[in-house]
């Protein structure tokens, strides 16, 4: 809290500035946070409040461990089975199909197919998952339970047998049967079982749940742990659970099943491509009979006529007449090439005319001659295979997975794009290609017209034919082989996965084990008790610790006075350390007020309680023991006892004098000490707090500052209205009484404001009613190992004996 001072104290700020006066020594005032580092700081503080809070931190422990022990009795203890699987799929040079072996699912798919609930529900069903008896030793009585798939009853049931009856009902009173023992149990709540007397006994009591197979799936997935890293072919299975749950059966059966799927998987989709083969193949024939049906016909239409038969090798001879070599058997080449640019031309027109975002038809384009086999549809080709390989793949997920699955979202938006941009555009470019390829092949053979008009077209056309026949054999031959490689493959297709390692039930459990429990409780009950200790001690408004004087108030600690107990049998070194507190006291007040200048303080508190007039009254006694002539005057006009205090009559008094009854002399007492006066309050009533203000209040402080060396004046507190501020602003000089567990700090503050806006120095504050025995005030107290030896006088006469005295 800053401290607006004087004007002959110049500077503000939460630390007094030093004063100096012309020719003088500057008072320097202690560092705000001189407190807080003589306590500890924080940990001081923190240390402090665990102390005052030990028995509920002590408390929170003995609950926490307590309820440890009894978690220990209830939870049941949980074992971790871990399974391996390898992934054997291999591609490259390694690969000896007629397809090449890619990975059937990348790394996120074998993640989502291990936890695919194929795999889970047909574990569940496997294994009698959705069963859960109440005690272990009755799984016994559960062996060949089973559910009607269709139509069952899920939830708790409990099965009582009397001698040779059964009763079956379930929680809710929907299912009640009875029946003799050996008769089926359960048929109207859709259990197939028929427990043998031999396993039921004579009188038992058997209680179970059953689920619905789906959550008993679900709560499988949540134990389980799947985990592939990037670039390793091995996938590390973990699953959770207690003995009833089976986690080694679970975890073995489910890699078993995943690797039935995988191989279900692989297998379709080799099928899958053996259609997709024999149907082209088949088209492949139906054109090989088609070019051999038009090469027979068109022989047979010219076998009447003159045919050129004359063609040789380039150089020979026949009838002396030399054929020119180069230009004949390239005449014909082009001729070829172009017929079959122009019809692929058309084929590919009409292909892409087809072609739609849903469709492509991908064998009507293999099966035109430059698209099988132009090096420059390389591209276009390997597009097309991948169109169809990824519908083959899609019709095999969508066996599995639902269009939401996000492997079957990845793989229609690879379809998608191959489709609608990466198809149509190679299309485009290749018929491009083509068309340039026509034009230069026109260009060449109109060159060639010249030197080859007399060839006839009938050997021409015939040529086209048997080349077209050839290339038909060929892609039939190829498709032929490539068919009976996949049907062989399909025949022989292994899983791409296996189990590496089993599952294995472990002795010691891995989870819920009781000392881990009674240690967490333990953990967590300190640490509760901590917090709150914190909590509390932080949310406390109370005066307690040194650093909200120096820290949240901004007031130098001028002194801190002991607690001392009620009683008349008081240890001597106790009123030792009260005696040295107050002298201690005095000499920061005297140091802390103007110096070359005569003590003229108000001592008050934030509110009633604090000890306000316990400290006046033994400060002034203090002041007058060290032989400073010190006047005492309880401006208490509200609730004032120092005239009790000093046994001294209350009249005539302040009041008086104030309302001008009564001359200075009059109102001053002498008290059992030579060097201290007491000035009392005198007749109360309610005008009385308006004279504070009064300039006669001034003018009694000059006139006792002209007979006294020191003028504690004790006020009201400055939550009791104006008189406080009123006789702060005459002595120009306040302290601030604090009581340790009583003082509310926030009230403080806002008292503190009010006084910052006036012409008053706040000196400091004063600590009341502290321990300092030990914790954040212990570096307060007084050394009493260097106490005063016997016959020495200790306690000053008074007020000493009344420090319990709250006021």
């Amino acid at each position: 809290m800053s401290a607006s001072l004087p004007p002959a104290l110049p500077g503000s700020g939460s630390a007094l500035q030093p004063y100096a006066p012309a020719g003088g020594a500057p008072v320097v005032y202690r560092d705000p946070g001189a407190g807080e580092q003589a306590g500890g700081g924080e940990l001081a503080r923190i240390l402090s409040a665990l102390n005052r809070f030990k028995w509920l931190v002590v408390g929170i422990l003995v609950a926490g461990t307590v309820a440890g022990v009894l978690a220990t009795r209830l939870l049941t203890p949980e074992y971790q089975v871990q399974s391996t699987l390898l992934l054997t799929s291999s591609g490259g040079s390694e690969s000896r199909g007629p397809l090449r072996d890619d990975a059937l699912l990348d790394a996120q798919g074998w993640k989502d197919l291990l936890k695919a609930y194929s795999i889970a529900d047909s574990v569940v069903m496997q294994l009698a998952l959705y069963l859960q008896p109440a005690r272990a030793a009755d799984s016994v009585v559960f062996r060949g339970f089973q559910l009607n798939r269709g139509r069952f009853y899920p939830g708790d049931y409990t099965l009582e047998v009397e001698g040779a009856r059964w009763t079956l009902s379930d929680k809710v009173g929907v299912i009640r049967e009875e029946g003799v023992v050996g008769d089926s149990v359960g048929r109207r709540a859709g259990f197939y079982w028929r427990p043998t007397k031999a396993v039921l006994g004579d009188d038992r009591t058997v209680k179970f749940q059953v689920r619905i197979p789906r959550e008993a799936s679900n709560d499988i997935l949540k134990r389980l742990s799947v985990d592939l890293r990037e670039g390793s072919n091995l996938i590390a299975l973990s699953l959770s659970g207690t003995p009833q749950q089976k986690p080694a059966e679970t975890l073995n059966a489910w890699g078993e099943q995943f690797v039935r799927i995988a191989g279900d998987l692989k297998t379709a989709r080799m099928s899958q491509y053996v259609r997709i083969l024999t149907a082209q193949r088949a088209e492949a024939e139906q054109r090989l009979r088609d070019a051999e049906f038009q090469l027979t016909r068109y022989r047979t239409q010219v076998i009447t006529l003159p045919s050129e038969g004359l063609a040789m090798k380039p150089g020979a001879t026949s009838g002396g007449i030399e054929l020119r070599e180069p230009v004949f058997d390239q005449y014909f080449k082009d001729r070829y090439e172009l017929q079959t640019v122009q019809r692929d031309l058309q084929a590919l027109d009409r292909a892409i005319a087809s072609v739609t975002p849903t469709s492509v038809p991908i064998e009507g384009l293999l099966t035109i001659p430059t698209v099988a086999g132009d090096p420059g549809a390389m591209t276009l080709r390997e597009s097309l295979n991948e169109l169809a390989k990824r519908q083959t793949e899609l019709r095999v997920l969508r066996e599995r997975f639902t269009d939401s699955n996000k492997v079957v979202r990845d793989q229609l938006y690879g379809l998608e794009q191959l489709q609608t941009r990466a198809i149509p555009e190679q299309l485009r470019a290749f018929r491009t290609e083509l068309a340039r390829r026509q034009s230069t092949v026109n260009t060449t053979i109109a060159k060639a017209t010249s030197e080859l008009q007399g060839i006839p077209q009938r050997s021409i056309q015939q040529e086209a034919l048997r080349r077209e026949l050839d290339n038909a054999t060929q892609l039939y031959l190829s498709l032929q082989a490539r068919s009976a490689e996949a049907e062989l493959s399909e025949k022989s297709a292994i899983p791409d996965v296996r189990i590496l390692d089993q599952a294995v039930m472990p002795l010691e459990p891995s989870k819920n084990t009781a000392p881990r429990i009674i240690l967490m409780a333990i953990g967590g009950s300190v640490a509760l008790g901590l917090a709150l200790a914190f909590l509390l001690d932080r949310t406390d408004r109370r005066f307690r610790y040194p650093s909200q004087a120096t820290g949240d108030l901004g007031l130098q600690i001028l002194g801190v006075v002991p607690e001392v107990e009620q009683g008349r049998h008081v240890s001597p070194e106790k009123v030792a350390g009260v005696v040295e507190a107050f002298r201690e006291l005095r000499m920061n007040v005297k140091y802390s007020c103007m110096p070359n200048q005569k003590v003229t303080l108000a001592v008050t508190s934030p509110g009633p309680g604090d000890g306000k007039s316990l400290v006046a009254s033994n400060l002034a006694l203090s002041f007058a023991e060290g032989g400073w002539r010190t006047v005492l005057v309880d401006a208490d006009l509200r609730r004032g006892f120092l005239n009790e205090t000093f046994a001294q009559p209350s009249t005539p008094g302040l009041i008086e004098y104030l309302e001008g009854t009564s001359p200075l002399a009059e109102v001053q007492r002498t008290t059992h000490h030579a060097n201290l006066t007491l000035i009392p309050g005198g007749t109360r009533h309610r005008r009385a707090p308006e004279l504070l203000a009064t300039p006669r209040m001034q003018e009694l402080v000059a006139a006792l500052s002209r007979d006294f060396d020191a003028i504690i004046v004790d006020t009201p507190p400055l939550g009791a209205g104006s008189d406080a501020y009123a006789l702060a602003t005459a002595t120009t000089n306040v302290a601030i009484v604090l009581r340790g567990g009583t003082t509310d700090v926030r009230m403080a503050k806002a008292k503190l404001e009010t006084l910052d806006r006036l012409p008053v120095a706040v000196i400091g504050a004063i600590l009341n009613g502290v321990q300092t025995t030990d914790g954040i005030y212990q570096y307060y107290s007084y050394d009493t190992k260097y106490a005063i030896t016997a016959g020495e006088e200790v306690e000053p006469a008074g007020a000493v004996g009344r420090l319990g005295d709250g006021r």
